[in-house]
């Protein structure tokens, strides 16, 4: 029973240090992205090239689906310690809430909703905005063609669907 128990206080801290890794690198994607919009904008300004602002959306979908993944992952994680590695350890005789506390009390917050959804506001703005403005502005300053109509609907289309997936997390409780 021991053995077990160091066990899963091993898979904990491995976990716990995949979470802070996957946290810092999400909320580091950030400063990427803001960093990234300032190099096309500053691009697209310099060469007197609106369309390079086209050059935003895959950027945005790229930084934006993979804070997504982090996201979801750092999610998981928490879950998994709740629901797996707590309930093992409370029934192996370790007293129910002294265990893992912070795993359960911070979902409980009841700012916690109101947070969420600033969050959801915040990620939509910095993932999803900027790319439908870039593509607006690309459109109405660049001679019409086929070609940029095209990349302009799948540029549309692959934000659109980032959008989805921020906000199927947010409904669903995942973010």
């Amino acid at each position: 029973m021991r053995a077990h128990t160091s066990l899963l206080l091993l898979e904990y801290e491995h976990l716990k240090e995949e979470q802070r890794l996957r946290i810092s690198t999400r909320d580091n994607l950030v400063y990427t992205s803001l960093a990234a919009f300032a190099l096309v904008i500053a691009g697209a300004i310099e060469t007197g090239a609106p369309a390079m602002l086209t050059l935003l959306p895959p950027v945005c979908m790229i930084l934006g689906w993979t804070y997504l993944v982090n996201d979801d992952r750092i999610t998981a994680i928490g879950l998994h310690i709740k629901d797996a590695i707590t309930p093992e350890l409370v029934r192996q005789g370790h007293p129910a809430g002294g265990v893992f506390t912070w795993e359960h009390r911070h979902r409980a917050d009841p700012r916690r909703a109101r947070r969420k959804s600033v969050q959801l506001v915040v990620d939509l703005g910095l993932f999803c905005v900027p790319p439908l403005i870039a593509v607006a502005v690309a459109w109405s300053a660049t001679p019409p063609s086929l070609a940029m109509m095209a990349v302009i609907a799948a540029e549309t289309a692959g934000t659109l669907v980032l959008a989805s997936h921020f906000l199927r997390n947010a409904v669903s409780g995942q973010a």
